[in-house]
């Protein structure tokens, strides 16, 4: 460390932290771990020698200290204002280990604790049930960015993702993957096993179904899920194969060709579709599950599953859908489309709502925030009834019809729910 020696009045020498600013700065990193009042109210000497020395109206302060000092002022339980920061800078993942996906701010505490991990701040989360979240988020307003304190409730884990799906941290949406999967791999060998017995293939669908029901972000997102689904091709094969026989069934010769030939359709490329949460085939039944493209993980099970109804394509062809069918189709397509898209804005207005409540940018009352969590949870249920519903619906058209309705999908704002 480098040092200067300076005189006092009588004759002693003291010593002066001469350090680099990197190393200042680290010393409000370590202040900021602190948990207690008093001991966060230690902290503000660490933040006024960094301040001094290496903050000035030409070097502004960057993002990464700013939201280091307001860990240790919210700490102290000090009031704390907006702070504006060098608007170019980008926070410091080595130093701010809780950094949200899009990089515009961090989590300070969690549950009264301060985490240094991913993993070790899920932890803290599972347990807690009436604590709140300290953050720290950028906004930018007329003047330049600005980075406020927010207090958001913490009533549970999943209650704390209904109401602010986007509050998600680097690294997180992983962590939750990895935990998720020991549990997922045993219901998926349980419906396999379960399917052995031909009398009980239903039920093993209902497993199966929950299984994905139950972890469908991680199903849809998860590169470890899908190697490790992969591996479980050879043992879900006879499942698959017996879903086909009974959709074979279902799908009979006396079905209209409004009916028939849109459940070939979807079920060509949705292998789940028109199976009901308890394993049943039944047509125009819709669970999350089915929005999930098997063969991107079971190519040998969807083989034998497409092998079972490969002669009911032949009826496809005899039973055309007319013009006026096809308009049909295509008017459903774009009504849940439509829902689909209607519940997304919904979640994404709560959430700017309880953002703006929690952060001080409005003034908000216990009805507003209520009426927005409870906004949220409706929303949020929507459309994760909706997206399936979507999915299926544009699947159910001919092909030369999918390219456009996949388009007013898009337009009407209906996307993948990301929770």
């Amino acid at each position: 460390m480098l040092e200067v020696a300076i005189e006092r009045g009588g004759g002693g020498r003291s010593q002066l932290d001469a350090r680099a600013c990197p190393a200042l700065l680290t010393d409000v990193q370590k202040a900021g771990a602190c948990t207690q009042q008093f001991a966060c109210q230690d902290g503000f000497a660490a933040i006024d020698t960094y301040r001094a020395r290496c903050v000035s109206s030409v070097r502004p302060i960057s993002q990464t200290a700013a939201v280091l000092e307001l860990a240790v002022r919210s700490g102290a339980s000090a009031k704390v204002e907006p702070l504006a920061f060098a608007g170019g800078s980008k926070l410091d993942p080595a130093l701010l280990p809780l950094i949200f996906e899009d990089g515009s701010g961090a989590v300070l505490m969690t549950c009264g604790k301060r985490a240094t991990s991913v993993d070790a701040y899920l932890e803290l989360r599972k347990p807690c049930t009436d604590g709140e979240l300290v953050l720290a988020r950028r906004f930018d307003g007329p003047e330049g960015p600005l980075l406020r304190v927010g207090r958001l409730p913490h009533l549970g884990d999943v209650a704390f993702l209904a109401a602010f799906p986007t509050l998600r941290v680097e690294g997180e949406p992983k962590a939750r993957y990895r935990a998720a999967l020991p549990a997922f791999l045993s219901s998926v060998d349980l419906a396999a096993k379960t399917a052995a017995d031909s009398k009980q293939s239903t039920e093993a669908l209902r497993i199966l179904i929950a299984a994905i029901e139950g972890n469908i972000d991680a199903v849809r997102n998860s590169a470890d899920l899908e190697t490790a689904l992969r591996a479980k091709d050879d043992a879900l094969t006879p499942l698959f194969a017996a879903l086909g026989e009974a959709k074979k069934k279902a799908l009979h010769a006396d079905l209209s060709s409004t009916k028939l030939v849109p459940a070939m359709l979807r079920g060509k490329s949705h292998e789940l579709a028109d199976v009901d949460v308890e394993g049943r085939v039944r047509l125009g039944a819709v669970t999350q599950a089915a929005s999930v493209e098997m063969v991107d993980f079971l190519p040998k099970a969807v083989a034998a599953y497409q092998a079972a109804l490969a002669g009911r394509w032949k009826l496809v062809e005899k039973k055309k859908l007319g013009k006026r069918d096809t308009e049909k189709l295509g008017l459903a397509a774009d009504g849940e489309a439509a829902r689909c898209g209607q519940a997304m804005k919904g979640v994404d207005a709560a959430e700017k709502i309880l953002i703006a409540c929690a952060f001080g940018l409005e003034t908000c009352d216990e009805a507003k925030v209520v009426a927005a969590v409870q906004k949220a949870g409706e929303s949020r249920r929507a459309a994760e009834s909706s997206w399936p519903r979507s999915v299926l619906a544009l699947a159910s058209l001919p092909r030369e019809q999918r390219a456009g309705a996949e388009k007013a999908a898009e337009l009407a704002g209906c996307r993948e729910p990301w929770w």
